[in-house]
C-alpha cells in the first residue's frame, strides 16, 4: 500500500466547505401528527401534512414520506366523506319526495304524502 504524505503545496489554500446532505437529524413530529390527524380529521391532516412537508424540506428532518402520506390519506378520506354526505342527502331528499303512505283506516285507502 502506497503512503501519501500531504505537504503544504497539496493542501487547499482556503477553508474547505463540506456539506453532508445524506445525514438526517431525526423524525419530524409534525409529519407523524399529520398522518394521525389525516385518519381522525382528514382536512386537518391535509393542512398539517402540507406544513410538515414544507418543514421537512427546509430542515434535515426525516418524514417527507409521512407528510406526503398524510396529504394523500387526508384528501382521499375527506373526498369520501363528502361523497357519502352528498349521497345520503340525495337519498333522503329523493326518499322523502317519493314516499307515499296508504292509510287503510281511512275510507277508500286514501294515499297521503310523507309518513304517518
Amino acid at each position: 500500500m502506497a503512503r501519501t504524505t500531504l505537504t503544504e503545496s497539496s493542501m487547499p489554500a482556503g477553508p474547505v466547505e463540506v456539506e453532508f446532505t445524506s445525514i438526517r437529524e431525526g423524525w419530524s413530529i409534525m409529519a407523524i401528527v399529520a398522518l394521525v390527524a389525516a385518519v381522525l380529521a382528514p382536512p386537518l391532516g391535509v393542512v398539517l401534512g402540507i406544513v410538515a412537508l414544507v418543514k421537512v424540506r427546509r430542515t434535515r428532518l426525516q418524514g417527507g414520506g409521512l407528510a406526503i402520506a398524510a396529504i394523500v390519506v387526508g384528501a382521499i378520506l375527506f373526498a369520501l366523506t363528502v361523497l357519502v354526505v352528498l349521497a345520503r342527502m340525495s337519498f333522503t331528499v329523493e326518499y322523502t319526495a317519493t314516499t307515499q303512505t296508504v292509510d287503510l283506516w281511512r275510507p277508500h285507502g286514501e294515499i297521503r304524502q310523507g309518513g304517518w
